[in-house]
């Protein structure tokens, strides 16, 4: 299967969002982005929100 960059990205995004959302300890990691400390809680959310912004929310 050959995906554009684009495709490649919003499905690194959806299996970034999947590990954060079952693994309970994300939220004890962090890593900077953004200019900030981020935990995985912070990412998570990011990364919703972004799926939302480009129209890839229920996939």
């Amino acid at each position: 299967m050959r995906y554009d960059r684009n495709e490649r990205a919003v499905e690194l995004l959806k299996a970034a969002k999947n590990l954060l959302q079952e693994n309970e300890m994300a939220e004890e990691y962090t890593v900077f982005y953004d200019g900030a400390q981020c935990d995985g809680a912070c990412l998570l959310e990011d990364i919703e929100n972004y799926l939302i912004e480009i129209g890839e929310e229920n996939e």
